[in-house]
């Protein structure tokens, strides 16, 4: 997933794309009620 998010990055310059490590930010993982993984959060 990582080569296709780093493709979206390059055409899309004025859009932040965030990579986080869910067993380092379980609060994340909790307020956005992930439940499988690799998992794409788009607001």
């Amino acid at each position: 997933m990582d080569k296709h998010l780093k493709a979206l990055a390059l055409k899309h310059m004025d859009t932040k794309f965030i990579k986080l490590d869910a067993e380092n930010a379980p609060f994340f993982v909790t307020k956005l009620a992930v439940k499988t993984l690799p998992c794409v959060i788009i607001f």
